[in-house]
């Protein structure tokens, strides 16, 4: 994938696109199946640009997951 710079970058904006769509709805119950799949996709890509861009701030797979963590267990905490 990363050998194809038109494929990659469809696969990031695809990735953002989806992961803005959960944004929206991640509060509704059906959105809870599929948490995990978007946390890897958003790993995924974050990792693909970090490879890309090696010297940004771009957070690593594994912080991105620890605060998408924090996040859902700030909102369950919320209800």
């Amino acid at each position: 994938m990363l050998a194809e710079p038109d494929r990659t970058s469809r696969f990031l904006a695809q990735v953002l696109a989806l992961t803005k769509a959960f944004a929206l709805a991640g509060s509704r119950t059906e959105a809870a199946a599929i948490r995990d799949d978007v946390a890897l996709f958003a790993d995924v890509r974050a990792a693909v640009l970090n490879i890309q861009h090696p010297d940004s701030s771009t957070p690593t797979p594994a912080a991105a997951r620890r605060r998408w963590r924090r996040r859902s267990v700030s909102w369950s905490t919320r209800r």
